[in-house]
């Protein structure tokens, strides 16, 4: 995972929800494995931060909204050019609160 790549993915949400696309660009990544990035997807603009270890990484993504989803962790596998593995935050409405944890996966795209 390199500064400045593209990648495209999805997560799945619970039922009846189904699987929403995003758009990431990782803007930095450190020597020590520190990465950083924004993106959108239907909800929103979002920043990550995180670290990469191998082929381990783990990042969390907040809304650029304050009033919108924050604290969301992302825990995945880099393989070649794919990332895959869980997401999970605790979603709350006025009554309910659920402890969501679900897949996700991203693909890196070519630069022109």
């Amino acid at each position: 995972m390199e500064s400045n790549s593209k990648w495209e993915g999805w997560y799945a949400a619970p039922a009846p929800f189904g699987k929403t696309t995003f758009e990431l660009t990782i803007l930095q990544v450190t020597d020590e494995g520190e990465l950083t990035g924004e993106g959108v997807d239907k909800e929103g603009e979002f920043v990550i931060k995180g670290k990469i270890s191998g082929s381990e990484i783990e990042f969390i993504k907040d809304y650029k909204d304050p009033k919108h989803y924050q604290n969301i962790k992302y825990k995945g596998t880099l393989s070649d050019r794919k990332v895959s593995g869980k997401y999970e935050f605790l979603y709350k409405t006025f009554l309910i609160k659920l402890n969501v944890c679900e897949d996700f996966e991203m693909v890196k795209i070519d630069s022109n």
